[in-house]
């Protein structure tokens, strides 16, 4: 106990006499006041942009899971995952889900059919329901539009995000549904 009063007397006085020594100094120096004025400015400005490169527009359609885990609440959801290799004709591929396509997110209270069940993997993931959102979110690219008409987005891929089944040990000779009793993290997404 005795150590502990003695470091805090001794941080006490090396505060009290570095603030006694730096109040001379300003009053005696132009130069140094100029320089403590900078360096206040020079932290506000980089707290501000630091702030600001933090801050998270949740209206961007190009946020990623990790700025989206930053609002909201982290809850439970219920995961419908394509588990077939997909059959889709080329020209028609923009519109089938492929293999580890997310189909449908629920809440975790939720339940899906047996018929779900037995098609679909299913698997519970700790997300917030703006990182739900955002992996519904379509591939898409923006084609020229007509002349005075402006350009409309063109499906490429039905889901930005899959799911990587290997991460999560099913293998490709795996085509049949399951169900995963495991919560799993957004770490076994990737995007495409």
């Amino acid at each position: 106990m005795r150590i502990f009063k003695l470091i805090l007397t001794i941080l006490k006085n090396l505060i009290l006499i570095t603030f006694d020594e730096s109040r001379k100094l300003l009053k005696r120096s132009k130069v140094a006041r100029w320089i403590l004025v900078v360096l206040i400015i020079a932290a506000i400005g980089c707290g501000g942009f630091r702030w600001y490169k933090n801050k998270t527009d949740p209206n961007n359609p190009d946020m990623s899971l990790s700025d989206a885990a930053k609002i909201g609440t982290v809850t439970t959801h219920k995961l419908m995952v394509e588990i077939e290799s997909s059959k889709c004709p080329p020209e028609k591929a923009s519109g089938c889900y492929e293999r580890g396509d997310i189909v449908v997110i629920l809440p975790g209270e939720r339940d899906f059919s047996d018929s779900e069940k037995a098609g679909f993997l299913i698997l519970k993931m700790d997300l917030t329901d703006k990182q739900a959102e955002l992996l519904l979110h379509p591939v898409e690219k923006i084609s020229q539009g007509i002349k005075n008409i402006s350009p409309m987005p063109e499906q490429i891929k039905i889901r930005r995000y899959a799911v990587d089944l290997k991460k999560i040990g099913i293998g490709d000779d795996v085509q049949a549904g399951k169900v995963m009793d495991q919560i799993y993290k957004w770490d076994i997404v990737q995007e495409k």
